[in-house]
């Protein structure tokens, strides 16, 4: 049996504190002298969403080039067609920047984000066409020898490797370029498109339906096969080495895409945590320990979502929600603006109770309310500018003890005073967002003989502006939840009795894909592309649901609950960090209870101490 010497060369460390930990320290183990004790890591990889591509797009299998926070990628297939278009991640979002000179999927690439040479692909058929990018525009290089598509490509702008692809039957052609010329580099063993590559022009492993191979500079040699068998579109951690890099997605049969993803240690493959979007056709950028995939195709159409990825020592944290502090009266049917720990709340209906709007007021700090001057005129059932501020507040519409209003309020951090008059006189429900000078209103209801309205309406500070068609919702409703800014909002649920979603352009609303329960009274955060909606009345009017859900701007998902159902409380704040206030619970309590959401993270974990046995 070999002992630790043997596997690390080297004997246990002895350190008076745990050293400064990084990926390199996994598995070793060190003696702790201040505490007396043994010590060594564990490291987890975990995935997290990423900004979403500019459209969606697949076949861009092959397609990378850069790192976790400074990606590129380029064409590929929309669903208008073989595209051009070339975006650039900066760790936060993608942005297009100069296109692409010709059309095609199935484009491969080697370099970085500022330093890039592109070849081969399909434009209906497949082109030897080689295009070098020098982070702001493209120029014609040297054509590669022969029409290609679905290549692997890994190495630097002027040092390059093209391994395999496809032109109408599997290729095990390779050639290293120098930046201006094509030199033959070894063949594979077995050609097909490559499924991932990894390393530089001389040090490079490559994986294909046929196996994995490893290029020492000279030839091909076999290595070990990925764990779980899958088809074209895996993505790589293209700037990693041959020795460590990890490969993710792909399709299995008949066609589907995979969420599976694999470490490879310079041994053997291991899997690791599953992507939260399956699919193929997609692309990836970065190292092994910080990888960016992006794109591809879940199973049927195209795909905008990006994941990160991350290896280190560290621990996921999984979203949850916790307790706040009381709200100062029952209450429900109020509007909330501001983060979580920055909120403010006013309006509302005294739960239980008469039928009596209410002109409460107040701010929260993360932990607890305090009162507030109250809104001049009571009323339930209003719109706010939910990304408003505790000194930048307003509220609109709702129901007075008189009836509907379309009065406007705004609130500068000391007193309320009287805003532009809304276009009609409604009960919204909180289908508002924005700020206080840049907010959007849409739907309500206003009674007989046309009970729920379409309309939308934007506000500039001092007056609304009517929005006409098409810019009006395409589902009439009220008593639905709306987040994010005036030009980037979405709607959620709403009477009568409906789970559909629309999203706001600044422009249009869109349906999108409806929550995965259907509800009315919903609460929600975030923004178009990024929220979190939560709790409501499930149709028709029976019970109450605690169910929260996740957006990542296609495609909703399973969040963790709320501690109780309820629905129509206040809420307010981003989709990892929300805040839910009040509301009612069949005819029991909630009405004062806040609930605050965090969303899943990952930190860095201490060490762990080695016992005896």
């Amino acid at each position: 049996m070999a002992t630790y010497e043997d596997i690390y060369g080297k004997r246990v460390k002895e350190f008076d504190s745990d050293p400064t930990l990084d990926s390199s320290y996994e598995g070793q183990v060190w003696y702790n002298s201040t505490s007396g004790t043994l010590k060594s890591l564990v490291a987890f990889g975990a995935w997290r969403s990423g900004g979403n591509l500019s459209q969606d797009t697949k076949d861009i299998a092959g397609q990378s080039g850069g790192t976790l926070t400074a990606a590129i990628k380029v064409a590929g297939n929309m669903p208008s067609g073989k595209s051009n278009v070339v975006d650039l991640y900066d760790g936060t979002a993608w942005t297009n920047t100069t296109n692409y000179p010709i059309a095609a999927e199935g484009v491969a690439c080697f370099g970085v984000q500022t330093a890039q040479v592109s070849y081969g692909g399909d434009t209906g058929s497949y082109v030897n066409t080689v295009n070098e990018w020098n982070g702001s525009s493209w120029t014609g290089g040297t054509a590669y020898p022969q029409t290609i598509s679905r290549s692997g490509g890994c190495g630097t702008e002027p040092a390059g490797l093209a391994i395999g692809g496809y032109d109408g039957s599997p290729s095990t052609v390779c050639k290293e370029y120098n930046g201006s010329s094509w030199t033959a580099a070894g063949g594979l063993a077995a050609g097909a498109p490559v499924k991932g590559a990894s390393g530089t022009q001389t040090a490079c492993l490559a994986t294909n339906s046929a196996g994995t191979e490893i290029y020492d500079g000279t030839s091909w040699t076999a290595g070990t096969d990925l764990s779980s068998p899958r088809g074209f579109g895996v993505a790589a951690s293209r700037n990693g080495t041959s020795t460590f890099l990890i490969i993710a997605g792909g399709s299995t049969p008949p066609g589907a895409g995979s969420n599976l993803t694999e470490l490879y240690d310079g041994n053997a493959w291991s899997s690791q945590a599953t992507m939260t979007t399956a699919r193929s056709g997609l692309g990836g950028a970065g190292t092994a320990s910080a990888t960016i995939v992006y794109g591809g195709e879940p199973g049927s159409g195209d795909t905008e979502v990006s994941e990160e990825w991350d290896f280190s020592i560290n621990t996921v944290v999984d979203a949850a929600w916790a307790s706040g502090g009381s709200f100062p009266i029952n209450n429900r049917m109020q509007a909330q603006a501001g983060p979580q720990t920055a909120a403010i709340s006013y309006g509302g209906r005294t739960y239980p109770g008469p039928n009596a709007a209410n002109n409460n007021a107040s701010t929260y700090n993360g932990t607890s309310w305090t009162a507030i001057p109250s809104i001049s005129n009571a009323r339930y059932f209003l719109s706010g500018a939910k990304e408003g501020t505790q000194t930048a507040a307003m509220c609109c519409a709702g129901i007075m003890t008189t009836g509907a209003t379309n009065s406007t309020e705004e609130y500068d951090g000391s007193s309320w005073t009287g805003g532009g008059a809304y276009p009609i006189s409604t009960s919204t429900g909180d289908q508002g967002g924005g700020t206080q000078t840049a907010a959007i209103i849409a739907g309500g209801y206003g009674g007989t003989p046309v009970p729920y309205t379409d309309q939308t309406s934007t506000y500039d500070g001092s007056s609304w502006t009517a929005l006409s068609s098409p810019s009006n919702l395409n589902t009439a409703r009220s008593y639905g939840s709306m987040c994010g800014p005036q030009t980037a909002a979405l709607l959620v649920s709403g009477q009568p009795g409906t789970g559909g979603v629309e999203s706001w352009n600044g422009s249009a609303w869109t349906a999108v894909p409806a929550l995965g329960t259907t509800r009315n009274y919903a609460g929600a955060s975030g923004t178009n592309t990024s929220a979190l909606a939560w709790g409501g009345e499930l149709p028709p009017g029976a019970a109450q649901t605690n169910v929260s859900e996740s957006w990542n701007g296609s495609a909703w998902s399973a969040s963790s609950n709320m501690a109780t159902p309820g629905y129509s409380g206040g809420a307010s704040g981003s989709s990892s960090s929300a805040l839910a206030t009040g509301g009612t619970e069949g005819g029991s309590g909630r009405a004062s209870a806040t609930e605050e959401f965090t969303g899943a993270s990952t930190t860095v974990g201490p060490a762990e101490t080695l016992t005896s046995s």
